[in-house]
């Protein structure tokens, strides 16, 4: 089996917060543009953690697999829950 493909969008230097996310964008965006060519699936593992870097790379996602376990708290992500009558209450930040 081929090895798979790997770049990492490295971490920028003390900068204006608005600097650093340019780079960083570009950075990911420059690596996918890279490889687009001679892949058919790219899996970029984000933080788990409300970053600038992780929504631009949700918002590129055809798919998003996000783990969780069977209890609310996981379930929160996806959805507000009424804890008694299990109702939708609205959604989350992955609905």
């Amino acid at each position: 089996l081929p090895v798979p493909h790997h770049f990492h969008v490295s971490p920028v230097g003390r900068a204006e917060a608005a600097d650093v996310n340019s780079v960083l964008v570009r950075e990911l965006k420059e690596g996918l543009a890279s490889i687009a060519a001679s892949h058919d699936f790219v899996v970029i593992d984000t933080p788990g953690a409300n970053t600038v870097l992780s929504r631009v790379a949700h918002r590129m996602a055809d798919t998003l697999i996000s783990p969780m376990n069977d209890s609310f708290l996981d379930f929160d992500v996806l959805a507000r829950v009424d804890p008694l009558s299990h109702e939708i209450l609205g959604y989350s930040q992955y609905a």
